[in-house]
């Protein structure tokens, strides 16, 4: 998949702006705070449907507007496609292909193959199970639409479910036979998740080993897990113990929603004894692992969007992992930094064609610096 040609509106810190990428890699420099983040994850929108920082599109209007566009021309082998997005305050958003709407934004996700590495990736070690969820959650739904659709529905369920146990909180009166409707729904739903994410754990798994060693130089071993209650017990028999657990906290305590991926280092989680150079091996490995997974099964090669890498590594590991990028093939590559000639410099000495870009003048304008053509 390659994007060629980038058109943003109102998005974030950018009034309008129109860029021309090449086809392999694309390196996005300038001071922080000017937007070089904000252009990358204009391109995740339009691949994911929503901002890689800002979940609610609240905060991803540029200051004193209502309404914000993004939209891209993408190449796929012959194929060519359009997105456009189109956000208005207080509306329900609008993706379109080739001009025409979709119906239901579940249906764009998976056309375009989208992974982002960013610093806050962090979060998948030091926050909680959500962050971990939502990272195999979106690997999956781009690959299975009907694994999105179940998890979707899953949540609707969860919030129904959910409000009713808040009334009980407040009136002491409980509807059994929707709490029995709502609970074999969630048990559909629910099943069908928890066999996908163990699919995906087991696909990945192997796949990350490689990646991590060849990251880590064979150094150590790492590995991840999946721990759900569904494993073990079937979710009916979950939800009917946990009853009056759930009518005293008044919410839904067992499920997929709380499911958890565990990462390790030896038999130590590695939060907890993982250097920060092993945890910074550690994401990227998982990411590239999303990535070949993503390659393997659509047999289409993602975007791959790095974000300030020089604050995950240092010269010679960036040197290291642009490397590896080639080596397995990669596709389009889009990397942000600071400094103008750090990238450049290594992009030169391995010789390996790019053009090269500085956000500037007031956050508005991208500046073409450098363009190889192969």
């Amino acid at each position: 998949m390659e994007l060629t040609k980038l058109h943003i509106v109102n998005y974030k810190n950018y009034g309008e702006v129109h860029c021309d990428f090449h086809r392999h890699f694309n390196l996005i420099t300038g001071l922080n705070g000017k937007g070089k983040t904000n252009l990358i994850d204009a391109i995740y929108y339009l691949g994911l449907t929503r901002s890689y920082f800002n979940h609610s599109d609240t905060h991803n209007f540029k200051h004193d507007t209502d309404f914000m566009r993004i939209a891209g021309n993408f190449v796929s082998g012959k194929k060519k496609v359009s997105i456009a997005a189109k956000i208005k305050k207080k509306s329900p958003k609008v993706f379109e292909k080739n001009k025409k709407k979709y119906e239901k934004l579940a249906d764009h996700i998976g056309l375009i193959p989208t992974v982002m590495i960013a610093p806050k990736d962090q979060q998948l070690i030091y926050e909680g199970s959500e962050e971990r969820r939502r990272f195999i959650d979106s690997t999956i739904s781009q690959l299975d639409s009907t694994y999105l659709q179940h998890l979707i529905e899953y949540n609707y369920v969860l919030r129904q479910r959910n409000q009713l146990l808040k009334d009980y909180g407040k009136n002491r009166s409980l509807d059994l036979s929707l709490l029995d409707i709502y609970d074999k729904s969630l048990v559909e739903h629910g099943n069908y998740i928890h066999a996908k994410r163990t699919e995906m754990i087991l696909e990945m798994t192997p796949v990350f080993h490689e990646m991590y060693s060849k990251i880590s130089g064979n150094s150590e071993v790492c590995d991840i897990q999946y721990k759900s209650k569904l494993t073990d017990q079937p979710f009916a028999e979950l939800l009917l113990e946990s009853r009056e657990k759930d009518k005293i906290l008044q919410r839904t305590s067992t499920g997929v929603h709380k499911d958890d991926i565990k990462f390790f280092n030896e038999e130590n989680m590695i939060r907890y004894v993982g250097s920060q150079g092993q945890q910074k091996s550690f994401i990227l490995a998982l990411k590239l692992s999303q990535y070949e997974i993503l390659h393997l099964r659509q047999n289409e090669k993602p975007i791959i969007l790095l974000d300030d890498i020089f604050d995950k590594l240092d010269g010679n590991r960036v040197m290291h992992l642009i490397s590896l990028l080639k080596d397995i093939d990669i596709g389009q590559v889009f990397i942000t930094d600071t400094e103008l000639n750090r990238l450049r410099l290594i992009f030169e000495e391995l010789k390996y064609d790019f053009s090269l870009f500085e956000v500037k003048d007031d956050n508005v304008h991208i500046i073409s610096l450098k363009d190889k053509e192969e």
